[in-house]
């Protein structure tokens, strides 16, 4: 047997069904008596009923990474389980007039009868922060974005390169660190410990030396993969494929002088590109990579020449929004809803440092 562990609290449990994620996630979903249930990051932290529906993502080797009861005053249980990039999907049955529901739906009332059936969209929480790449070789990371109290040490990653990257390359919810140098990428799986036995470098090929790199989740997998802006002609190439060359999007949106990001601006689980603009200190974002040349979505005017544009998750609603690192002064400006300033924090210390943005452990921010 290559692993095996017990679920469950003091009372009667019963796991019903399992999804599988990439990179060992594992997904349950059944019922529970128990009001002790392993908890993690709980959207429903207690039991409602007599009997819950559960919700677990566990990984062996880590144990359970979130957990939740999900349930009203009757007995519900959950049934079926499935996994798209940010969002799990349950459907189960419920006794509960209580269940909650939100607008817009099929049907937000119990119907009578001894059960309804339920469906459920959960997004799979993640919250960004921030750091910083120092070239050649170092990057420090936060996981603040509002005062910064606890900063993890400055190390030497041993990447070197022009720019810093940073993704989530092996699906397993932590963004990691690489760098990007004229077409030559270098990514690594893990940020700590920093040495060649825990953290081996992944090394491809993909773009042209002048390219600016962005990655992103392009096809919902779960796994971030490279891309490139082209400044010459205004052009965005994208692959699917980890660790390789094939170019899958070839997208026309941009100027010459523009700086481009990456991000997930609509929620649905797929990240899609955007441009800075300096001169005009004006955002462009779109949330449609099928066409080869994609609608503006999204306008904004935040930060000023000179600034270095980036996009992430801050608050955890599920969607990318946009801040600027302003080089001069080394404050983070960020923005949960691309147009609201937060109040901006000190971070980095040198000119010469670009901003790095992640979910550097797979949880909330302390």
């Amino acid at each position: 047997m290559a692993a095996s562990s017990f679920l469950g609290g003091a009372d009667k449990d019963d796991a019903v069904n399992v999804a599988l994620g990439s990179n060992g996630l594992i997904y349950v979903t059944g019922n529970t008596l128990s009001s002790n249930f392993p908890m993690a990051l709980p959207f429903q932290a207690t039991r409602a009923g007599v009997k819950d529906a559960f919700v677990t993502k566990l990984k062996f080797g880590v144990g359970v990474i979130s957990s939740s009861y999900l349930g009203g005053n009757g007995n519900d249980g959950g049934e079926g389980i499935a996994v798209k990039g940010n969002f799990i999907y349950v459907g189960g049955q419920t006794a509960s007039n209580n269940l909650a529901t939100t607008s817009g739906v099929i049907k937000t009332a119990f119907g009578g009868g001894s059960n309804d059936g339920f469906v459920a969209k959960i997004l799979d929480t993640r919250l960004d922060s921030v750091g910083v790449f120092r070239p050649n070789t170092t990057f420090v990371l936060t996981q603040s974005t509002t005062n910064v109290i606890a900063q993890n040490a400055s190390f030497t990653a041993g990447l070197s390169g022009a720019r810093g990257v940073s993704g989530d390359w092996d699906g397993d919810q932590v963004d990691t660190i690489g760098s990007f140098t004229d077409g030559a990428w270098k990514v690594r799986n893990s940020n700590f410990p920093i040495n060649a036995f825990f953290s081996p470098v992944s090394t491809f090929s993909f773009g042209l030396a002048g390219d600016l790199p962005v990655v992103g989740d392009w096809d919902g997998d779960g796994i971030d993969t490279a891309g490139t802006f082209r400044p010459s002609t205004g052009q965005f190439f994208l692959t699917n494929t980890p660790n390789a060359a094939a170019v899958n999007l070839t997208l026309t949106f941009g100027l010459a002088g523009d700086l481009p990001i990456a991000g997930d601006f609509d929620g649905d689980g797929i990240d899609t590109i955007g441009v800075f603009r300096p001169s005009l200190n004006q955002w462009f974002l779109t949330n449609d990579t099928t066409v080869v040349s994609p609608p503006i979505d999204i306008v904004s005017f935040i930060g000023v020449n000179g600034d270095l544009p980036f996009a992430g998750d801050f608050n955890g609603d599920g969607r990318d929004t946009i801040g600027v690192w302003r080089p001069n002064t080394t404050e983070f400006f960020l923005t949960d809803d691309n147009v609201n300033i937060r109040p901006p924090f000190l971070f980095g210390n040198n000119f010469t440092d670009q901003p790095i943005i992640g979910d550097w452990d797979g949880r909330p921010l302390p």
